[in-house]
């Protein structure tokens, strides 16, 4: 980084983080409320600057490589200890691997159009553990955000009310929109290429030939090694277990689809569901830090204003400090999802997720997010924001989840008191 450039990188969760290894560690990151400045803040040059992590981004396809490297190499290896150089001189007669049974309803066709619609079931299957408020998914949701963040940078500048005021006169770093297309291509089209060969292809034709496994039970091992693949080390178990899991599922049907459509169809259906995880993340990411950086620097309705001031004058003093209020608001608007500037109870669990997460600290336990909420909503009348429409009564505005999350800040204090008693 030059003296006109200063890096930022997001808040690393152990102190023994560095800036060398600051964005490694994906799974464990959370970035600040809203956004986060990630990229360097620089004065304007007349050169072509990209907001995407490149370092990151080639280590991602070296890692692809390398895969299929080790791959391809085990696997020839094995073959040769097994039989010899006279089986290597027809390989495609030793990788291959699907029963009779599955030999008969094999299909043909265009496999970038079956690849294409082979992926829909799983971009289906993703997109509802992404809508799930459970506390476990939104975790791992989380992380999956963080990530592609980190790997491609912010669509646009943050308000210059969040830039430090040292830097305020330089540009920030963005990524544009067909950067971040070409290169999700890219990585995803790789990224399906070497896991569908190592996993599809050599590891079951492996099993079935030198281990006698017959086909249902090498496409189980071979999903089950899939999702181990994708575990973070340092990962929470029970989180790394959702993975396996998950990732086992994607691998089961990447499994399927080879053995009815054969390899060149499940490496599509893979590299289309990875490019579609990868730009989608980032576009619906990106939008929902702009509107939310938009709706912060707005100023509020007068009537929303004087709730607003209600709430912070009963809360404790040491409860919602001005660091606390601003980092609340924040979160109010990042979680607002279908932009109506209210809370459901699934906004508010995935917000508290977030904010322990961001905190390093253990959420509340759902059932006491859920209590909080309708204590809330019970308590309205008494408050300036009692005038709510008919399909508003089951949301919070911006004052309630202030009075929320004092409330279980209060509840939280209590019982680490209790614990230390």
């Amino acid at each position: 980084v030059s003296r006109n450039q200063v890096k930022i990188l997001y808040k690393p969760h152990e102190d023994g983080d560095d800036e060398s290894r600051g964005l490694l560690k994906l799974k464990t990151r959370a970035p600040a409320a809203g956004f986060n400045l990630q990229k360097a803040l620089r004065d304007g040059e007349d050169k072509k600057e990209t907001g995407m992590n490149t370092e990151l981004i080639k280590a991602l396809f070296l890692n692809q490589i390398i895969i299929l490297i080790l791959g391809v190499g085990i696997s020839l290896g094995t073959v040769l200890w097994h039989e010899g150089f006279d089986a290597l001189m027809s390989p495609w007669t030793v990788f291959q691997w699907g029963s009779s049974e599955f030999d008969a309803i094999a299909l043909s066709g265009n496999p970038i159009i079956l690849g294409t619609i082979s992926a829909i079931p799983a971009l289906l299957f993703s997109n509802l553990i992404e809508s799930s408020d459970r506390r476990e998914f939104a975790n791992i949701n989380f992380s999956t955000i963080i990530m592609v963040l980190t790997l491609f940078g912010r669509r646009s500048s943050p308000p210059t009310e969040f830039i430090p005021e040292e830097f305020r006169e330089k540009k920030v770093i963005t990524t544009k929109a067909y950067e971040v297309l070409g290169t999700s291509i890219a990585l995803s089209a790789v990224t399906g290429i070497c896991e569908e060969t190592v996993f599809r292809l050599l590891l079951p034709s492996l099993l079935i030939r030198y281990m006698g496994l017959n086909t249902i039970l090498s496409l189980v091992v071979q999903s089950a090694l899939f999702g181990i693949g994708h575990t973070q080390p340092g990962s929470p178990i029970k989180e790394n277990a959702i993975i396996i899991a998950l990732q086992g599922i994607n691998g089961l049907w990447f499994g399927a689809i080879f053995l009815a459509f054969g390899l060149p169809t499940s490496m599509t259906a893979h590299a289309v569901f990875d490019f579609i995880v990868f730009y989608k993340t980032w576009s619906d990411a990106n939008a929902q830090i702009e509107y939310a950086d938009q709706m912060y620097s707005k100023p509020l309705p007068p009537e929303l204003e004087k709730a607003v001031r209600e709430a912070l004058a009963e809360a404790p003093s040491n409860n919602l400090n001005p660091r606390i209020i601003s980092f609340v608001r924040r979160l109010f608007f990042t979680f607002d999802f279908d932009k109506n500037k209210t809370l459901s109870l699934s906004e508010v669990r995935k917000g508290l997720s977030y904010q322990a997460l961001q905190r390093k600290s253990a959420p509340p336990p759902q059932e006491q997010i859920d209590a909080l909420f309708n204590q809330v909503i019970a308590s309205r009348a008494k408050y300036s924001n009692a005038h709510f429409s008919k399909s508003q009564e089951d949301r919070l505005d911006l004052s309630d989840f202030i009075r929320l999350i004092s409330l279980s800040t209060q509840q939280s204090r209590l019982a680490a008191g209790a614990r230390s008693v």
